[in-house]
């Protein structure tokens, strides 16, 4: 779902905005609009969203490529940002055991 990736706050929004907006048809376009856009967000992140952040990074080209054919249509666009946020709710999950 979208709202997980709205909760992540500014960087959410960001992320949502891209996804839904970027000029991209194939998969592994749309996942270097992600990564670009993280990239920008990087310099005021804190360190645990740098920690969730590199996850996201990490692993958006391979989930999107797995899973999507095309990412031209609005409603395969809104399937993304529910993988990306599903993929944020755990890659924090595993940021958060690692800083205790």
């Amino acid at each position: 779902m979208s709202l997980q990736l709205l909760g992540m706050g500014v960087i959410g929004i960001r992320l949502f905005d891209r996804i839904l907006t970027a000029e991209a048809r194939q998969p592994d376009e749309l996942a270097d609009q992600i990564v670009a856009e993280i990239h920008d967000y990087l310099p005021v992140a804190s360190p645990l969203e740098k920690e969730i952040l590199f996850l996201l990074v990490r692993d958006t080209h391979d989930i999107l490529s797995r899973y999507f054919c095309s990412v031209e249509s609005l409603a395969v666009r809104r399937q993304v940002a529910s993988v990306i946020g599903e993929m944020a709710v755990r890659a924090r999950r595993l940021a958060g055991h690692r800083t205790h």
